[in-house]
């Protein structure tokens, strides 16, 4: 099996584990990564073994098919608990995001996730993310701190104030008198 048959299976089976339950989120698998598939006749399963051979099963062989079918499910449910930890965490670290941006300290965060794995084999691993969680971002203060928030914000001139008004209300004058005069009533 090609590497981009690999990854076009590790596609379509990852929509349809993700696509049962309505989740948008792209899969957290990896390109290097296989999960156990069904041939197009689903009377066999084809997977990559640890030396990158591909496997073909057939259900006459029933102990080893119903082995293998055990796995994809644990496969499956990996990559649907992937999506889902990935989202919850991200969407913590939105939402604290928003305290520090705001000025506010940062609720504490949970412990960050880690990619659960399972092989071909039924081997149970943990990796990182790929691409990987947000984090939290600091934003830059450049200005010492003096410990109180200044208004940056002048306030207008009270007289200067009345004069743009009065202006605003003379050109108005003119501009009606004007319209009357043009249609002869003044």
């Amino acid at each position: 099996m090609t590497l981009k048959r690999s990854v076009s299976i590790l596609i379509l089976a990852s929509i349809l584990a993700i696509g049962a339950f309505g989740q948008t989120a792209p899969p957290v698998v990896t390109p290097s990564q296989s999960i156990i598939q069904y041939t197009e006749d689903y009377t066999s399963l084809v997977y990559l073994d640890s030396a990158g051979q591909k496997v073909t099963v057939s259900f006459l062989d029933s102990d080893k098919f119903n082995g293998l079918v055990v796995i994809r499910d644990q496969q499956l449910q990996a990559i649907r608990e992937n999506v889902q930890g990935a989202e919850n965490y991200n969407r913590t670290v939105k939402n604290a995001q928003i305290s520090v941006d705001a000025g506010r300290e940062a609720p504490p965060l949970p412990t960050m996730p880690r990619a659960r794995v399972v092989s071909n084999e039924g081997k149970v691993s943990y990796t990182d993310f790929a691409p990987p969680l947000l984090s939290l971002v600091t934003p830059v203060v450049n200005a010492p701190s003096s410990g109180s928030i200044k208004s940056t914000v002048t306030t207008p001139d009270p007289a200067a104030q009345s004069q743009a008004q009065l202006t605003v209300v003379m050109n108005m004058l003119r501009a009606i008198i004007a319209a009357l005069s043009a249609k002869g009533i003044m």
